[in-house]
């Protein structure tokens, strides 16, 4: 045999051990990232799913169910209502009137129903 075809299969042998030796670690980093793609889009669901309930807010026909369902009583029915009535306004005071349409711009952009 001559010496460099030594080297090639000393050579060969060497990268077959390397990859044998190394193939386990390769599929445990595979493995765990496959975990951790899945936790990501797991949590990233979860925020989603609590931040879209979190915008849907508490509206007065809520409030309105629960007085109906009898788990509120008058007075306190009256004082959340007023509570959300409150804020608003307070909304709209913050917003202010050269946001809002007046009443005259408002009649002018609603069609006409009458004869």
């Amino acid at each position: 045999m001559c010496l460099p075809y030594k080297l090639v299969v000393i050579a060969t042998q060497s990268a077959n051990q390397l990859f044998i030796e190394t193939l386990p670690w390769l599929i445990g980093l595979g493995v765990i990232v496959f975990i951790g793609a899945g936790a990501i889009y797991y949590v990233r669901k979860m925020m989603q799913r609590q931040s879209s309930t979190l915008e849907d807010g508490f509206t007065l026909h809520d409030l309105r169910q629960l007085h109906a369902q009898g788990k509120l009583n008058d007075e306190e029915y009256d004082r959340a209502k007023e509570a959300m009535i409150g804020r608003l306004k307070e909304t709209n005071d913050q917003i202010g009137p050269s946001n809002l349409l007046d009443s005259n711009e408002s009649k002018n952009d609603m069609p006409d129903n009458q004869p």
